[in-house]
């Protein structure tokens, strides 16, 4: 999985990118290549625009390999190919981190100079009714936490790490786009129960509608 976000300008300049997931589990570098080579030719698409290349928000909704696996083939390619690039912000979400997934994460922050931030514990922007919080804004592209690191009912590691996935909500234009990570019943449940029925029984309407693009999780939640 892997969601590229580019924002342009008024000038149709590449100017912003923000990488939420990039992991894959296929043994092809046929799909692994195309995915690397999206964010470096973006970032080689903002050089040629005569901006400075910059990824301002690097995003890992949780610890599972096909979410994460990428990144360490992807840094070598900028320290390579891309002069100057630089990281903003980096946050993750999901428990149960192991240390290869940990030492992916850490080796970005050590060549970036950028301390990446956990989410805490049942975790959100949209905790209090009528009142969404964020995790950055963009220039007017904003990034909000519908929910990270829930309870799980199940003890199971690989539904713990899935169901405390982060789960983004961006929102450019007064829509959003929903990006799930691997969200699980747990999760929309735990979404339900303590964002969109306080909401709505508050009479605030849905915290993320309208919504015109909703990432489906590959583990069908």
């Amino acid at each position: 999985m892997g969601t590229l976000v580019r924002m342009y300008d008024s000038l149709n300049r590449l100017a912003h990118l923000a990488l939420i997931d990039l992991g894959s589990e296929s043994g092809s570098k046929k799909y692994s290549d195309t995915a690397i080579n999206s964010v470096i030719r973006a970032l080689k698409q903002m050089v040629a625009d005569k901006m400075t290349p910059k990824i301002d928000l690097l995003l890992i909704s949780h610890q599972d390999f096909d979410h994460w696996s990428l990144l360490p083939t992807l840094l070598d390619k900028i320290l390579a190919e891309i002069t100057n690039c630089e990281v903003e912000d980096i946050y993750y979400g999901g428990t149960k981190w192991r240390k290869k997934a940990s030492d992916a994460i850490t080796s970005w922050e050590d060549e970036f100079g950028v301390k990446a931030e956990a989410f805490s514990r049942g975790e959100s922007n949209f905790s209090k009714p009528g009142k969404a919080g964020l995790v950055k804004e963009i220039d007017g592209v904003t990034f909000h936490l519908l929910c990270a690191n829930v309870p799980i009912s199940r003890a199971a590691q690989d539904l713990e790490r899935n169901g405390t996935s982060a789960v983004m909500a961006i929102k450019f234009g007064g829509v959003f786009a929903v990006i799930p990570g691997d969200a699980t019943a747990d999760t929309c449940g735990w979404l339900n129960d303590n964002v969109f029925g306080p909401w709505k029984r508050a009479g605030k309407g849905n915290p993320v509608g309208p919504c015109r693009a909703l990432g489906a999780p590959h583990h069908g939640a």
